[in-house]
């Protein structure tokens, strides 16, 4: 009787252990799905960083390109207004610092036309004094 005995156990254990193994790769089938829709979600999330950045190098280039003031901005023509289309960024703020033979004050020009708070993105630029005709420094600040 003892040999009969261990062949009921033996294919008892068999189907307790393929019972775990298949409980196993439906865990591991299960948490790679997970791991794989969470790695989508940050791609998404990622790419609408992308997207932002995009548009603020874009409207930093526009405002610095020859249409809007030049990669030198001259004091004389901050205070007019670049055009962009609706939507894109809320404005910008021109920054004049205060810099011996510059200005003794800092001098600002906004350009904003939403009401809302944005996100603040500072670049440095150069600004050409209107009194002496220096190259001073200045920043320009993109409101996103």
């Amino acid at each position: 009787m003892a040999p009969t005995l261990s062949r009921h156990t033996r294919g008892v254990y068999s189907l307790i252990t393929t019972f775990l193994f298949i409980m196993v790769i439906v865990f591991v089938v299960i948490g790679v799905i997970y791991v794989g829709s969470i790695i989508k979600s940050k791609k998404g999330e990622v790419n609408d960083e992308l997207v932002k950045y995009d548009y603020i190098k874009d409207a930093k280039d526009r405002i610095l390109s020859s249409d809007c003031y030049g990669q030198v901005i001259k004091e004389l023509k901050a205070n007019e207004t670049c055009e962009f289309p609706p939507g894109i960024i809320k404005g910008y703020i021109i920054k004049m610092l205060a810099y011996e033979n510059c200005t003794n004050v800092t001098k600002e020009w906004k350009h904003v036309w939403s009401t809302e708070d944005g996100e603040v993105y500072p670049y440095f630029v150069t600004i050409q004094a209107n009194s002496t005709g220096n190259i001073c420094p200045g920043r320009l600040e993109v409101i996103y």
